[in-house]
């Protein structure tokens, strides 16, 4: 059957599976750690878009469209700034390469402490990301930045929730704004 089958891939590939108590005393220094030098992006309402049953949210998107220009910010965790070169968590994430998806379960490159709780870019809480911003004036790229910065999204959108705000044009929806902006967005840097 389907978990004999996953645990035999598991064990022929010599997956690692669980974390040294080590890492747990780790992660509680981790938890304490914050940053003086992140922007302050907490003002722009970003959102994370991802498939229903997604857990770690570790991108959200921001864009705006008004006269021939187009600006668009993409927010993505920041991992680096939790786990250091060389570190425990970092000497583990190495060992393992990747997080691996399997149909009933999933085996994280971090532990969940991380990936869904300290750098996941959940709804209405200070999170810390890279931040990439770009500009374009009539479909040319004028401004490029990176920031590192701190966001707070809005909301953990699906997939099916912004088709159909979208296409069904749910004006009445607090986010259609933003999603027309995101699709308008898309379609400039489409002819790109």
């Amino acid at each position: 059957d389907l978990k004999n089958i996953i645990e035999s891939e598991i064990k022929e590939n010599s997956l690692r599976q669980g974390f040294p108590k080590s890492v747990s005393v780790h992660i509680e220094k981790i938890r304490k750690k914050k940053s003086t030098y992140h922007k302050n992006f907490k003002e722009i309402p970003f959102v994370t878009i991802d498939g229903e049953d997604s857990r770690d949210f570790d991108d959200a998107v921001w864009s705006e469209n008004k006269n021939n220009k187009t600006k668009i910010m993409v927010a993505i965790a920041d991992v680096s700034f939790y786990v250091e070169k060389n570190d425990l968590l970092d000497l583990e994430a190495k060992k393992r390469g990747n997080s691996f998806y399997f149909p009933d379960r999933v085996i994280p490159m971090f532990p969940t402490e991380i990936s869904n709780d300290i750098c996941s870019l959940v709804p209405n809480e200070e999170k810390l990301c890279i931040v990439v911003e770009i500009e374009l004036n009539k479909n040319v790229v004028s401004k490029f930045e990176i920031h590192r910065a701190k966001i707070m999204s809005v909301a953990r959108l699906t997939y099916k929730q912004v088709d159909e705000i979208y296409y069904l044009k749910d004006s009445k929806n607090k986010y259609f704004e933003l999603i027309k902006n995101l699709f308008e967005s898309y379609r400039v840097l489409d002819i790109n």
